[in-house]
């Protein structure tokens, strides 16, 4: 299973590399600069690290990542199904489960990427107080928001054959960006809450926080109490699509 999933992520790696991925590619990683760049022209005098530092948060993990795999992974099992290759997968031993470990990969390896990489050009655009360790907290939160946003949208994808980008997209503006700045409990059950969370605490702004704010926004539990919902999140939904294409017969037709 390891080497096929390894397999199909070689083979989708390649296709990757081409001129209108690569520009895709591109504009993710300068999408954030060049708003930095924008900013820059009228830089924040008070607080100046907070800002930045909440800015590139947003931009980065909350932007950059989510565009990324929006378009990577939820279309990784429709286009299978319009490509009519499911078929010939699908009868391999334990193709399916390969096809998608395989493209779960690609997602998370082709998107982090360019979350680092549009993150270390910021940092040095806006020349605002930084250290390593701030630099390695937002990493870190790309890294946990792409293999956490790869298998939602890879879940999304599974679910919804028809029409996955319009459901994942509802999902996105209802779910993460509405639901997840809602003060109250339900903004526990979003992706951004548990990022946020990491990076407020990680980041040591959470003393800062009036008690109030830090209860409703943040709550009570650890850093690394959100890091391993996250991990947890990504592992069950992975293995709730694995479930669903073993057992779930994906009709191939033109029809479709």
């Amino acid at each position: 299973m390891g080497s096929a999933a390894l397999a199909v992520l070689r083979f989708e790696w390649n296709r990757t590399l081409t001129a209108p991925r690569m520009a895709w590619w591109l504009a993710l990683v300068l999408f954030p600069p060049a708003i930095t760049i924008l900013v820059r022209a009228n830089p924040p005098t008070l607080n100046a690290e907070y800002i930045w530092w909440s800015l590139l948060y947003f931009l980065i993990p909350g932007v950059v990542c989510l565009m990324g795999l929006l378009l990577w992974a939820t279309p990784a099992i429709q286009s299978e199904l319009e490509n009519k290759t499911w078929i010939y997968l699908a009868v391999r031993p334990g193709g399916k489960v390969a096809v998608l470990l395989g493209k779960y990969l690609t997602a998370v390896t082709w998107t982090v990427p360019a979350g680092w990489l549009g993150l270390i050009l910021s940092v040095i655009l806006a020349g605002a107080p930084n250290e390593l360790g701030d630099w390695l907290v937002l990493g870190a939160l790309v890294l946990l928001s792409c293999m956490t946003y790869a298998a939602v949208f890879l879940f999304i994808g599974t679910i919804f054959q028809k029409r996955p980008m319009v459901v994942a997209l509802i999902y996105t503006i209802v779910v993460e960006f509405v639901l997840g700045i809602i003060p109250a409990m339900i903004n526990q059950f979003t992706v951004q809450h548990h990022l946020r969370s990491i990076g407020v605490r990680w980041l040591g702004w959470d003393e800062e926080l009036p008690l109030q704010a830090r209860a409703m926004y943040l709550g009570e539990a650890p850093a690394i109490l959100h890091v391993i919902v996250l991990l947890a999140a990504a592992g069950f939904l992975l293995a709730v699509s694995a479930i669903v294409l073993r057992e779930r017969e994906l009709i191939v037709s033109e029809e479709d």
